[in-house]
């Protein structure tokens, strides 16, 4: 964690700044130069919330306090003082929050440590395909110099590094441990990686030029909500720009849709092997058949996303389009349309 991010960050619950405690330093390489980043920290809200850093990462979701419990009893002397309280006051809210995110917390986790750099296409898209996909959904042709993007459910942080690339200074944030991944791959100054709960963000209020979230809020309890939550963070003029599925005529989708309501209350460690020694030979002789290129990561991956997560929720345009405009945007636009879902912007106005 660089220092600088400490102006970008703000308690999730009452959205004032925070205290920092640090606790050691260590070496980051990034391209050009060798950095000192903040390694293990606390930071704490006036609120009576306080969030660990972590190996270089801020953990930010309300439920820290329990899923980090090792961290605190190393490093913070009145933890078990600190805990007590804010479980009094907020014991409802944290517990609602670690039942909420757990399964998939632990799915996207999974799923993301499938990924290997230069092994697995991203989305069956090489790491080209997979930039220009991302600018055409912005609706951006050139440079993003000066602007600042906060990248929703950045899992493996790729679209956070292109966007770093052409200008822009980013903050990637992940419910899932994937953002270790993300982090330890960073080699651009200008991007910084959060763990946190996109309903809860740590992050100041209509301050970002480009909200992006590509495939994620509708992975949550209710994609309006989150998109409610989210369109928060937009500045006046600044840009929205989300991706979602929309529904598939398919009897197989269909079919896969309804075994949902049985995979998804099943580990993914356990759905995994099921999957590898089952569906994974006939998709690989269906796509080889087809005459297509897929490694069984690939194959895999796109197995584990649909199955395993608690929530997925499917969207027409047309819905979308309606929640930009209830926040107040304008200049609403379909910008990508695929097989399986879509994507739209608003600016705010």
């Amino acid at each position: 964690m660089q220092q600088a991010l400490l102006n970008f960050l703000r308690c999730p619950v009452s959205g004032k700044t925070l205290e920092l405690k640090i606790i050691d330093f260590h070496i980051k390489q990034y391209e050009n130069q060798l950095i000192e980043e903040i390694n293990n920290a606390i930071l704490f809200s006036e609120s009576g919330f306080f969030f660990p850093v972590i190996n270089g990462i801020p953990r930010m979701q309300l439920e820290g306090v329990l899923l980090f419990s090792d961290f605190f009893q190393k490093h913070l002397t009145d933890y078990e003082d600190r805990k007590k309280k804010l479980l009094e006051k907020y014991g409802r809210i944290i517990k609602d929050c670690f039942k909420r995110n757990e399964a998939t917390r632990k799915s996207f986790s999974f799923e993301w440590s499938l990924l290997k750099g230069g092994e697995t296409k991203i989305w069956h898209s090489d790491l080209t395909q997979f930039r220009n996909e991302l600018f055409i959904e912005l609706d951006e042709t050139g440079s993003l110099d000066g602007r600042l993007a906060v990248d929703i459910g950045c899992g493996h942080g790729y679209s956070s590094h292109f966007m770093a690339e052409a200008g822009a200074t980013v903050i990637g944030i992940d419910m899932s441990f994937s953002i270790e991944a993300a982090y330890g791959q960073l080699r651009n100054e200008n991007v910084h990686f959060v763990q946190a709960d996109l309903q809860f963000p740590p992050l100041m209020h209509r301050q970002f030029d480009i909200v992006y979230s590509s495939g994620v809020i509708h992975h949550t309890n209710s994609t309006e909500l989150s998109f409610g939550i989210i369109q928060e963070l937009v500045k006046p003029d600044g840009k929205l720009c989300i991706w979602l599925y929309h529904p598939i005529k398919s009897t197989i989708h269909n079919t896969i849709l309804f075994a949902r309501h049985l995979t998804r209350h099943v580990s993914v460690r356990i759905q995994f092997w099921i999957y590898f020694f089952t569906l994974l030979p006939v998709y690989l002789l269906v796509v080889r058949i087809k005459g297509k290129k897929m490694s069984w990561r690939e194959i895999m991956i796109d197995l584990i996303d649909i199955l395993t997560p608690y929530y997925r929720y499917e969207h027409e345009p047309q819905e979308t389009e309606c929640w930009y405009a209830k926040h107040g945007f304008g200049h609403i636009k379909v910008t990508s349309s695929n097989f399986f879902g879509f994507s739209v912007y608003g600016i705010k106005v």
